[in-house]
């Protein structure tokens, strides 16, 4: 082989040489660069999914407030509401004792009543009976019914009685039964 052939195929064969060597870099370039670009966007991924669950978290968490404020304020508008329907019942009931006590039917009732306690309690003919005020005329047909002398109560029974001996105490008032009505009503 002469010389220019030489140097031809030396040329050719450099050429080939840097041509593969450049083939092999591209490749390897391409490969890096497809590794780093799923690497880049594995992290962006990550990051944006934790961004994700962030604003989901903090959302959820003002969505909470939101509710748990609405709920308190329902809540409280509920047991103002429930208070004054229970305080205007109340009121409503103690107006009809006070009616009953104005009755014809009050003085049986009354009386009845008066003896049917001293038989179940055993108060005997000394024991103490209060009565209200208002109720003080019928004390001669109860003295003659039970036997008890009445004396005059506190204003505040509405109606009904009290029974008082050294041993015990029964308070038949319509206030304290109204009282004990009212302590035993459960809202939902």
């Amino acid at each position: 082989m002469n010389t220019e052939k030489k140097l031809q195929y030396f040329t050719e064969a450099i050429a080939r040489e840097v041509e593969a060597r450049q083939r092999r870099a591209r490749h390897q370039a391409a490969n890096d660069l497809s590794e780093e670009t799923a690497s880049a966007l594995e992290s962006a991924e990550s990051r944006a999914h934790f961004q994700l669950e962030a604003t989901r978290r903090k959302l959820l968490r003002e969505a909470n407030k939101k509710i748990a404020a609405a709920t308190t304020g329902a809540r409280a508008n509920f047991a103002a509401k429930r208070k004054s329907l229970f305080e205007r019942l109340t009121a409503e009931a103690a107006e009809e004792l006070e009616s009953f006590t104005r009755s014809p039917e009050y003085e049986d009732y009354l009386i009845k009543s008066i003896a049917q306690a001293q038989e179940e309690r055993g108060f005997a003919d000394g024991a103490l009976l209060k009565l209200h005020p208002r109720d003080m005329h019928f004390a001669e047909k109860i003295r003659q019914t039970t036997g008890l002398n009445a004396t005059e109560g506190d204003e505040n029974y509405i109606g009904g009685f009290v029974l008082e001996s050294a041993a015990s105490r029964a308070d038949y008032t319509f206030k304290t039964r109204l009282l004990d009505l009212t302590s035993t009503v459960i809202f939902f």
